[in-house]
């Protein structure tokens, strides 16, 4: 093993910034900005990681990211590496995001992908527009049947994407537990949400039983929210993101949970 490719949001990137550093002149600035890396990247769990194994890492975690993005990055940065290493010298980790977050394209007046929150007055809004068409969708079209499916659909993708191109990996949660006691698939009953959603079908709830089967391969039950809060305390700042001694607890978790898989 050479590398190890992370992704995910602000929880593998890390929500870190360095108070002596004044970036671009912003009054709040970016934790994304590349000037804050040198400060930032080696207080979080990639890179702590990365030393206790002796093994390269890459982070390219987002902080904000929805887990369209991590999945639309991943599948683009394991393509961009296989043309420089063989796909058993590479290693991905996924620290998902909520599976709430959901991107849209948007084509005003810049063209990107935008991620949108499904809670009204979370994030400023720079465009009139943007903000009309996140209130109808949140007001119309968002709910909890959604997601759920949305989420199962991203990890089967990506976890065949990487074993199509013969690459091990593994899945966590970062802060929403999807698994495991308490989890996603406790706390919303299933057979609820399909009969909810209008897919009571016997493919579509065979599909989510597979799923819950299948994951215990790739994916780890408890997220990285869960195992600090339920082990160490609360060590989280004051926005509810890990602190360095959080990260450093977890970079331990993750390298025990990787003996044999390397």
């Amino acid at each position: 093993m050479k590398l190890i490719l992370c992704e995910g949001d602000s929880w593998t990137s890390g929500d870190i910034i360095n108070p002596e550093l004044e970036l671009s002149g912003k009054e709040h600035p970016n934790v994304n900005d590349s000037s804050n890396d040198d400060y930032r990247l080696p207080k979080v769990w990639p890179h702590k990681l990365g030393k206790r194994l002796g093994i390269d890492i890459v982070n390219k975690s987002v902080a904000g990211s929805s887990n369209d993005g991590i999945v639309r990055r991943t599948m683009r940065e394991v393509k961009e590496l296989l043309s420089d290493y063989k796909a058993e010298d590479l290693f991905v980790i996924v620290g998902w995001s909520s599976p709430e977050r959901k991107d849209f394209y948007y084509t005003g007046e810049w063209e990107s992908w935008e991620t949108m929150y499904p809670i009204p007055n979370y994030q400023p809004i720079p465009d009139k527009d943007i903000d009309t068409f996140y209130q109808i969708y949140r007001e119309k079209f968002w709910n909890e049947q959604e997601y759920v499916e949305r989420y199962i659909q991203q990890n089967l993708l990506l976890h065949y994407f990487l074993k199509e191109h013969n690459i091990n990996h593994l899945f966590f949660d970062a802060f929403y537990e999807t698994r495991g006691d308490g989890g996603l698939f406790n706390s919303l009953n299933i057979d609820d949400v399909i009969i909810k959603s209008g897919y009571e079908t016997k493919s579509h709830y065979e599909l989510i039983k597979y799923f819950s089967e299948v994951k215990k391969d790739f994916c780890l039950e408890e997220s990285f929210r869960n195992v600090i809060l339920n082990n160490y305390g609360d060590l989280f700042g004051g926005d509810s993101h890990p602190n360095e001694e959080a990260h450093d607890i977890w970079s331990e978790y993750m390298f025990n949970k990787l003996e044999g898989k390397l």
